[in-house]
């Protein structure tokens, strides 16, 4: 009689056992997706700065959806030439094949040697 109620409670502890492991793994596994959901969740945009390189941002990609659609569109508007004068604001993109050495040296921190385009 003995041995029976020692084999149940040792039944007993291990499934409490085994409950309890889980539950703290489940916990464990949430927080941590909670933190990396916070971690990669960008700054409120109420804050100026924030919204200035948010809308740039958007600006960007809108440019690059319609030089993907209409490349002479984006010819026509200058995008990726911050060296033409233009109307169309496109965030700040870039044409590295495009723009001038001396341009692409300034805006990317380059020297005029690194700027050359290799031919």
């Amino acid at each position: 009689m003995l041995n029976t109620s020692s084999s149940a409670a040792q039944t007993v502890g291990t499934i409490v056992t085994i409950a309890a492991t889980a539950t703290a793994s489940v916990r464990q596994v949430r927080l941590r997706n909670e933190q990396v959901r916070t971690a990669t969740t960008p700054p409120p945009a109420e804050d100026p700065a924030v919204a200035r390189v948010l809308a740039a941002r958007a600006r960007r990609q809108q440019a690059r959806d319609l030089a993907a659609r209409d490349p002479l569109l984006a010819k026509e508007l200058g995008i990726g030439r911050p060296d033409l004068e233009r109307g169309y604001d496109d965030g700040g993109l870039v044409d590295l094949n495009s723009a001038p050495a001396e341009v692409l040296a300034r805006i990317c921190e380059l020297t005029p040697e690194q700027a050359i385009p290799l031919s």
